[in-house]
């Protein structure tokens, strides 16, 4: 008995929230240097859609998975995914995020949101790298045309089979 396993997902990387029926391409940048939360500024490939943050877990593995995108913009740049994540308030506990990467679909449900200031970001994000699991957090400034807080989703692997 021969068992044969097709792969049938897209090749490329995407950031899904069904519920907030959003489908977008998400942006690997390799990692060649430490993590500065506070100071990057990643507005090139923010128009090419969401951005998995450099020395940030790859999803599926243990530790934490930060991934930000806008969630408003100025209309003059065109950025068609520069209000992606104007929605995230919505979002509540026990909905479901899934990530596409490199062939793999991993999923995640929301556990916690919480709005923080940008020098409280890398704090709060490491409360779930610590944890032994895997995790994802999505991050967008708050509220809406402001960039003084972040909104923060976090939501946890489910383990599919």
């Amino acid at each position: 008995s021969y068992g044969i396993n097709f792969n049938i997902l897209p090749p490329s990387n995407r950031l899904i929230i069904p519920d907030l029926n959003v489908n977008i391409p998400l942006i690997d940048i390799p990692a060649v240097w430490e993590a500065d939360f506070e100071n990057e500024n990643f507005e090139e490939e923010l128009t090419h859609g969401a951005v998995k943050y450099p020395t940030t877990a790859e999803p599926w593995e243990h530790g934490n998975t930060l991934i930000f995108c806008h969630s408003s913009t100025e209309w003059w740049k065109h950025n068609e995914y520069g209000f992606v994540f104007r929605n995230l308030p919505k979002l509540k506990e026990g909905q479901k995020i899934q990530v596409l990467w490199n062939g793999q679909l991993t999923t995640y449900e929301m556990v916690e949101r919480k709005v923080v200031k940008p020098k409280e970001v890398e704090d709060y994000y490491l409360q779930f790298q610590k944890e032994g699991e895997s995790y994802l957090t999505l991050m967008g400034c708050y509220p809406i045309w402001s960039n003084a807080q972040r909104i923060m989703i976090v939501a946890k692997k489910v383990n599919t089979y």
